[in-house]
């Protein structure tokens, strides 16, 4: 017996943005409003790796963060 899964993942990618902490908090929790009624897709969101902890400690739901 085969199965096949298939799996949608959105990336987003923001590496050049942004300047300040309140910023990053800002454009996360965009983010985490908008995926709040898709289903079925894993969402990672990429970030510049000096905002990695900060985001992390917002224990967002729906979402896994990478840099």
């Amino acid at each position: 017996m085969t199965f096949i899964i298939s799996v949608m993942i959105l990336v987003f990618n923001w590496k050049m943005n942004p300047e300040t902490r309140e910023e990053a908090i800002g454009i996360v929790s965009e983010i985490a409003h908008g995926i709040k009624s898709l289903k079925k897709v894993s969402v990672v969101v990429c970030m510049p790796a000096v905002f990695l902890e900060l985001i992390n400690n917002l224990k967002l739901k729906g979402m896994a963060i990478g840099a």
